[in-house]
């Protein structure tokens, strides 16, 4: 008789001892007293260890979080100028929470934690630009993520801010800009958004569809509810691709419509470009492209001068002529402008 089954002898009844012995002798009983035992201290530590690891995220994760975040002085500044309209706090709070959603969250996840902070995405896209101006690249990877959200909740400012980005860094293709490009197009033809408007023609452009381009460039140039920035632009691109397209005519146009309407230094240089050297206003358009920090056009006023093109300089000596020319000459090399061989003759 085993250790067990001589203690049932110690019981008061019969009914009892066999009960004993029969729970002795079930194995779930010797599964309960075996998982009864004292453990060894190995396998305790092993337990806690585990233990501590699922119940603790690690502190690695927790502070790549923190690294993601704009530095207090963008949040803070951005908050007395007026640009963040909540508490720096209240900021602070709500993109830690936006982190916690992930590399990639859905569009019902924004909009239920937006609700939940009283955001809108207006000022999503403003919490997107702020980041975007720190230094390192974490925040600027949360603005993005944050500009996609706000795209997604329809804000024209994060689709137009998403796209010139991808468009500047030839990462148009990108499969998380479908939704912003779905934006884009409706911004463009429902609403005649122009800077959206300008945007869908360099796509048009970027995909060889150049009448749709061009519709939409002479459309920006023309939209009253454009500002005078937007509408010089849509006056340039349409000037740039008539000319590539080799109409001349229609080019110095849209040049001199971006020059002399919109005042841009951009169209003064093209639109003097395409005049005669001995054309009185090309020494004139050259030189105010100039003034106004066009590179380009300080080399096309040095040749100009140089050669003694134009009437400006009419009664000048030749010493005089001279010394302007190598003043426009160091002042195109200040810009940065380096001319090709095709570029060696202005005329």
């Amino acid at each position: 008789m085993t250790a067990l089954p001589r203690l049932a002898r110690w019981l008061p009844s019969v009914a009892l001892r066999q009960n004993f012995c029969v729970l002795c002798a079930a194995p779930t009983s010797s599964r309960a007293f075996a998982s009864g035992r004292r453990k060894a201290p190995s396998v305790r530590r092993a337990q806690a260890v585990q233990q501590q690891q699922q119940s603790t995220p690690p502190p690695l994760q927790t502070a790549h979080l923190e690294a993601s975040l704009p530095p207090p002085h963008l949040l803070a500044s951005a908050k007395l100028s007026g640009v963040l309209t909540i508490e720096v706090q209240a900021a602070y709070r709500f993109l830690r929470a936006y982190l916690s959603l992930g590399a990639a969250p859905q569009l019902p996840q924004v909009r239920r934690l937006c609700e939940e902070h009283n955001i809108d995405a207006a000022a999503l896209t403003s919490l997107a630009l702020i980041s975007n101006r720190a230094a390192s690249a974490p925040p600027r990877q949360l603005a993005k993520a944050l500009l996609l959200g706000a795209s997604a909740l329809g804000d024209p400012g994060a689709t137009i801010t998403l796209v010139s980005q991808a468009l500047r860094t030839a990462q148009i293709s990108a499969a998380s800009l479908g939704p912003a490009l779905h934006h884009l197009a409706a911004l463009s033809s429902t609403h005649q958004n122009p800077q959206a408007q300008l945007l869908q023609a360099q796509l048009h452009e970027r995909r060889g569809a150049t009448a749709d381009a061009l519709a939409l460039y002479a459309a920006v140039a023309q939209n009253a509810a454009a500002d005078g920035d937007t509408r010089a632009d849509g006056h340039l691109a349409l000037g740039l691709l008539r000319q590539k397209t080799g109409d001349a005519p229609g080019a110095a146009e849209a040049f001199r419509a971006g020059a002399l309407g919109a005042d841009d230094a951009r169209c003064y240089h093209l639109l003097a470009r395409t005049l005669p050297a001995d054309a009185p206003e090309r020494l004139l358009y050259a030189s105010k492209a100039a003034a106004s920090g066009v590179a380009a056009a300080a080399y096309d006023v040095a040749l100009l001068y140089r050669e003694g093109r134009g009437q400006m300089h009419q009664g000048m000596g030749e010493v005089e002529r001279g010394r302007l020319a190598d003043e426009f000459l160091a002042l195109a090399a200040a810009g940065g402008y380096s001319p090709d061989e095709t570029e060696e003759d202005a005329g």
